[in-house]
């Protein structure tokens, strides 16, 4: 199995390269991929190419937004199975066992529950310490998503139109009501922070379909110093 893990960020800071630093040494033979949006995008490829080299794949957008950076990232991955993920988050070594195992199928939406240690606890050891630990937590759906890239290209990514407020959510209950099945397959360490409660009656909304260009296929990409920039 080809996995692909896509990350995304609008700034740099020590979290990312954390957790980006754990997860490349968990997972050496998975292709990483970056995307970073926003006014500061470029410089946030920079700094991590400075630090990862060749080892990430990076790309750069100012004018898209978070859904449209996933969706860059998930179009242009070769992985027969792709993760999206939030930038703060460390896999458990017990998750990273079922990656390396392939043990993952075809037309399932894969999630993870999330082990909340605290914020000021920047060094994570395995087994995590329990004075370490907050408490675990179910998390949210854009946290961490791992479907096979055909799903992917039937659902068309995270959705790129409309006022949807929490489309991470939004994707996973469209897949479940279309009755794509949704199995919890580890754990992921993430650092405690408050985070902006987001309510969105999905039941009086229409899936948008974002089309066959979701994610910017045809975007012109420039490549410098080892970072593609899309126009």
């Amino acid at each position: 199995m080809k996995l692909s893990i896509v990350v995304t960020a609008d700034k740099y800071d020590e979290l990312l390269a954390l957790s980006l630093s754990r997860n490349l040494k968990s997972l050496p033979e998975a292709e990483f991929i970056f995307v970073g949006y926003g006014d500061h995008s470029g410089t946030v490829c920079a700094n991590l190419y400075d630090h990862f080299r060749d080892k990430v794949k990076y790309y750069s957008s100012k004018s898209c937004n978070s859904n449209e950076s996933k969706n860059i990232g998930i179009r242009r991955a070769s992985g027969d199975f792709i993760i999206s993920m939030d930038s703060d988050l460390i896999f458990t070594p017990e998750l990273v066992s079922v990656l390396k195992s392939g043990m993952v199928r075809q037309g399932v939406m894969y999630r993870t529950t999330r082990i909340e240690i605290k914020n000021d606890h920047r060094y994570v050891l395995f087994p995590i310490p329990k004075k370490s630990i907050v408490c675990e937590s179910s998390g949210l759906p854009s946290d961490f998503l791992l479907i096979d890239r055909h799903l992917w290209a039937h659902t068309k990514g995270y959705c790129e139109t409309g006022q949807v407020v929490n489309t991470g959510d939004f994707l996973v209950w469209t897949l479940l009501r279309r009755g794509i099945h949704i199995e919890l397959l580890g754990k992921v360490v993430h650092w405690n922070h408050s985070e902006e409660n987001l309510v969105e009656d999905f039941k009086n909304n229409r899936w948008r379909t974002n089309g066959d260009l979701w994610g910017f296929p045809s975007a012109k990409e420039i490549i410098k110093n080892n970072i593609k920039y899309l126009e």
